[in-house]
């Protein structure tokens, strides 16, 4: 009887240490439910949601079980969507814009936007920090055309300028020239009447 008894006691006291190694990893979306003394998997979260971020909510631990509870599931806010059950945070929406491509379908909270071809360059699109707040869109014309028109305005004006350098340098260079030639002149003359 008391080899009956002491096995007893032997299970019992692995049976008391297996539950009081139970311990429960928020990282694995599991929490220790005291009523069953056992580690229950957490709720997926649904479409349109995603888990709350750790900054934002302390989970409760117990130091011998680990979590007590799940981080809850929050709505996806403006410019974030999850599309499908899962144990992640909410996902930013793609840009379109600032790809330089069009958009095709808007992002939702169950969906990501949808792009299109890439816009021509003739209409950049230009999202302001505070549009970008109100989706509101400016369309601005290419300038790269209007720069075409400085540049050839900038090559007449230089070209002007070194016109107008040439020519006074040369009308300078004759302008010696020509003095000299009179100086030659006089001098010439002068010789001529005192030899007669």
């Amino acid at each position: 009887m008391s080899f009956i008894l002491a096995g007893l006691l032997v299970n019992l006291k692995i049976v008391w240490t297996m539950k009081t190694d139970i311990y429960c990893d928020y990282s694995k979306h599991e929490f220790y439910l005291p009523q069953g003394d056992f580690c229950k998997r957490c709720d997926r979260c649904p479409p349109g949601f995603g888990l709350e971020q750790l900054k934002d909510r302390k989970v409760e631990f117990d130091p011998v079980h680990g979590a007590l509870e799940c981080r809850r599931c929050v709505a996806c806010t403006n410019g974030c969507f999850s599309h499908s059950r899962s144990f992640k945070e909410c996902k930013l929406c793609r840009n379109c814009t600032s790809e330089g491509r069009l958009e095709l379908r808007q992002c939702t909270e169950t969906s990501n936007a949808k792009c299109g071809n890439i816009l021509p360059d003739i209409s950049r699109q230009i999202k302001g920090k505070d549009l970008l707040k109100s989706g509101v869109v400016l369309h601005v014309p290419n300038t790269e055309d209007g720069n075409d028109i400085v540049y050839v305005l900038a090559a007449i004006i230089a070209l002007l300028i070194v016109t107008i350098v040439t020519t006074i340098g040369l009308l300078y260079k004759n302008r010696k020239r020509l003095g000299f030639k009179k100086k030659i002149m006089k001098r010439g003359m002068c010789q001529c009447e005192t030899c007669i």
